[in-house]
């Protein structure tokens, strides 16, 4: 036990999991029991006047609300699920586990106490990183549970290979979310820079994204964000449009390198 303990500490991906067991505890739980709910209420949206009702909105706000076509199980869940409400909480989970990873840490001084044990600083780096996207994949796995369970219990049979492709796409946009705050910390070292930066870029995404659907000097502004590639392909429904999950590694991967660079040969504050 005592060796398996001291190869955990060594190795710095097994200890950020352990260090963040809890947290990842209560992520889990909190998407499961948030996706079991949203899943659980659907014979409540299938009423034909509920949704004539939706399409009656402003168009902007049927863009906030992402599709209000909802009669299905399977619209139901792309747009409630993977666009709309349950989204939300991978896209706080993406950065603020990315903030923690490395800003909170050199804020802290325990990043500076970790690299003086001798351990490379890009072994640190990428370990670290790669336990942030497993993080993100307990997360979301405990999210595809829920839906899963909660289609059975309504009794409204879903493909499971569906709800394993949406939920690679939004792992990869978690991820990049993830990356985005992560590379930014490692660069900057400044904990409100590496919240900031993301989540100014993100609401503004987001708004692009969604005002483009319904104002006409906006059409074609929405590709300019990564919310295009993640939602406009409607995963749950038609399948991983793999050109827009390769948008969204390839800039997961930008902000990784763009973070190890700078951060290989930067002094920590």
């Amino acid at each position: 036990c005592m060796a398996r303990t001291c190869l955990m500490f060594r190795s710095p991906f097994l200890k950020t999991l352990y260090d963040k067991r809890w947290v990842i505890l209560a992520w889990s739980l909190g998407a499961f029991i948030m996706n079991l709910v949203i899943v659980w209420i659907f014979p409540d949206f299938k009423d034909p006047r509920l949704n004539d009702a939706f399409k009656n909105l402003p168009e902007t706000l049927q863009a906030f609300a992402g599709s209000l076509d909802i009669n299905t199980i399977e619209k139901y869940v792309d747009s409630q699920v993977f666009f709309n409400n349950g989204s939300i909480i991978f896209w706080i989970l993406g950065i603020s586990i990315g903030v923690n990873l490395f800003a909170t840490e050199e804020d802290r001084g325990t990043l500076e106490t970790t690299l003086a044990t001798k351990i490379p600083r890009g072994r640190l780096y990428f370990e670290k990183f790669l336990a942030m996207i497993a993080i993100f994949s307990v997360v979301n796995l405990a999210g595809i549970a829920a839906i899963w369970l909660a289609s059975v219990i309504i009794h409204e049979p879903i493909s499971v290979l569906r709800l394993f492709q949406a939920g690679a796409v939004l792992l990869a946009f978690t991820t990049l979310l993830g990356s985005f705050s992560f590379g930014v910390g490692a660069m900057t070292g400044r904990k409100n820079l590496a919240i900031g930066l993301p989540v100014v870029t993100l609401v503004a995404m987001f708004l692009l994204y969604t005002f483009a659907q319904s104002i006409d000097w906006l059409k074609g502004w929405d590709k300019a964000t990564w919310n295009y590639f993640y939602s406009h392909g409607r995963t749950f429904i038609n399948g991983i449009d793999y050109s827009d999950i390769s948008v969204l590694i390839v800039s997961t991967a930008v902000f990784a390198l763009a973070g190890w660079l700078v951060f290989r040969k930067r002094d920590l504050r």
